[in-house]
């Protein structure tokens, strides 16, 4: 699969889970404001950490619970719109 660098994005390894965390705290922006702009911009839903208390603030979550076309659909959308 196809694994874009992304500019301010760290990933985390998934632990076994069908989501990843990415901490976007290199982006200048807090996750709530990149996943606005991500759902904007790109089409792409993300959850920012926030929802799951103020120490994930920096943090988005990422599903690839589906194909692997649309995951790389998406991969291709979060290229483009970094």
């Amino acid at each position: 699969m196809h694994r874009p660098h992304i500019r301010g994005f760290a990933l985390s390894a998934p632990e076994g889970a069908l989501h990843v965390w990415v901490d976007v705290s290199g982006t200048g922006q807090d996750g709530a404001a990149v996943a606005q702009d991500l759902l904007e911009r790109a089409g792409i839903a993300a959850v920012p950490g926030s929802a799951f208390g103020s120490e994930y603030a920096d943090f988005i979550r990422l599903t690839y619970a589906s194909s692997s076309s649309l995951v790389g659909a998406a991969s291709d959308a979060l290229t483009r719109w970094a």
